[in-house]
């Protein structure tokens, strides 16, 4: 029997065995990004039109690069989450050989995008990008997720302009008993307890944003090297401390408290840099005086600063680029025998909408159950007798 496909408006039957959102309900349109491990799809879901961001994920290819831990981490932190300034899950599911994330789709790009376009980005602009990327991280952290990778090409504009985070494969959530201290994330963004494989922090994330903030300052990043080693030596032992002379003449004179901003989310040691003793430190910092947080997080700003151009807004040289694993089918058959799918990735089918309905069905359950007591208890002090006033009677 066919079971109630939540994501659609109009509750249409999908007539499947077990009644779950599979690939079948979605039309491939184009693909607009890749990874590692994956590739992004832009897909519809047939039911309703809706557009969607499809990550599919080989499992024969995770498998051989080692990445299976990190996909089920991020399916795991992504149904714990759902917020205005993420890329949420709405889906996941899998068949055969692939694993499938549904996400939202943003048709605005990246912010690479416009960065390698050699855009100007005048200061209320970069000042919104900001507080788009700390109200998302706001939130990630007050679930207790540090999210590791922050950096141009994992930061989506929607079509009005609203930057969301994105590419949660390497985020963890941050426990007392269990430090994360292993070296994840991009060279040139991750911060120095990160190369030092020290205990990572949620000011970890701010170093990346400072890297992002000095990049749209400067039109390069702070932090130079020929390979991997000479870009961890400079974060390491490079001592960033902007002057206001040294902000580039087209950003104005108000740029008194930009200099101090960067230098701030750049500190080296954790416990000085901004937003080290909460995220209110970088929200109430001067240079962002004058942001509506309130306004900005519900997403009713009337005038955006930046509006992205709508279209393709991806390298598609890079989304074309060949896979480095070249499998002949024979031996693609031989490893998907090897993975023991059925231990490694159950409990992965996920739907945000019927558990969303869920929710709100124990919501008005327990409301319903409040107001029944109200009603009993109110009917108790007007002198009727109760259940328990007739136990003591008898």
């Amino acid at each position: 029997m066919g079971a109630k496909c939540y994501a659609c408006k109009y509750g249409e039957n999908i007539n499947n065995t077990e009644g779950n959102i599979n690939l079948s309900h979605f039309v491939k349109k184009y693909p607009i990004g890749r990874g590692g491990y994956a590739r992004v799809w832009k897909v519809q879901l047939k039911q309703n039109n809706k557009i969607y961001a499809m990550k599919e994920i080989s499992k024969v290819k995770a498998y051989l690069k080692k990445w299976i831990t990190s996909i089920r981490y991020e399916k795991h932190i992504l149904t714990s989450l759902h917020h205005n300034f993420i890329s949420n899950l709405n889906f996941s599911f899998q068949d055969e050989e692939n694993l499938y994330l549904i996400l939202d789709y943003f048709p605005g790009g990246d912010l690479r995008f416009y960065m390698n376009q050699g855009i100007f980005f005048s200061q209320s602009q970069i000042k919104f990008f900001i507080s788009n990327i700390i109200l998302g991280l706001n939130y990630i952290h007050n679930n207790n997720i540090i999210h590791r990778d922050i950096k141009p090409e994992n930061l989506m504009f929607d079509g009005r302009g609203y930057l969301h985070l994105i590419d949660f494969g390497i985020a963890r959530k941050i426990r007392k008993d269990k430090p994360i201290n292993d070296r994840s994330g991009t060279p040139g963004y991750f911060a120095p307890e990160v190369i030092m494989k020290k205990s990572q922090h949620f000011s970890s994330d701010f170093f990346s944003v400072g890297v992002i903030c000095y990049e749209l300052i400067f039109g390069k990043k702070p932090f130079k090297g020929e390979n991997k080693k000479e870009m961890a030596e400079e974060i390491l032992y490079k001592k960033i401390r902007i002057k206001k002379n040294e902000i580039p003449k087209e950003f104005g004179d108000d740029i008194e408290a930009l200099p101090n901003f960067i230098n701030s989310l750049l500190r080296r040691n954790k416990k000085e840099r901004l937003g080290y003793k909460g995220i209110d430190e970088i929200k109430k910092h001067k240079w962002l005086e004058g942001i509506d947080w309130s306004l900005v997080e519900n997403k009713k700003m009337e005038n955006i600063p930046f509006i992205p151009s709508i279209g393709d807004n991806f390298n598609i040289n890079y989304v074309n680029e060949k896979d480095n694993i070249h499998l002949e089918h024979h031996e693609y058959i031989e490893y998907l025998k090897k993975i023991n799918q059925a231990e490694i990735f159950k409990h992965f089918y996920f739907n945000y909408y019927s558990l969303k309905l869920l929710n709100e069905n124990n919501n008005n359950y327990i409301l319903k159950k409040k107001s029944s007591i109200s009603s009993k208890n109110t009917n108790d002090t007007d002198g009727n007798i109760s259940n328990n006033d007739e136990i003591i009677s008898n």
